[in-house]
């Protein structure tokens, strides 16, 4: 397909989709893609593995793909709140 997005421009709008936190994306050993969403301190906040290539051959794809990993980056945030209140730490 030569329309198809180049994996490094693919990763730039991922990237720049989740400022201010720090985002790397990269390809793992099973042709998969791996995304990493970290803080200043470098603790990792999220982190997807094994993302089908296919998820990042339009630029609609690639934005649907972004949208979802701020989806599950916003649950477990909230579940990550519901364990320190359960447990008395908020």
């Amino acid at each position: 397909m030569t329309d198809a997005l180049k994996f490094d421009m693919a990763c730039q709008i991922i990237q720049s989709s989740f400022s201010p936190l720090g985002c790397e994306c990269k390809r793992t050993e099973n042709d998969g893609i791996c995304v990493r969403l970290y803080d200043d301190s470098n603790t990792t906040r999220l982190l997807v593995k094994n993302i089908a290539p296919d998820k990042l051959t339009t630029i609609r794809s690639v934005s649907q793909l972004a949208l979802e990993i701020k989806q599950a980056l916003a649950s477990s945030t909230m579940r990550n709140k519901v364990r320190a209140r359960s447990s008395g730490l908020m």
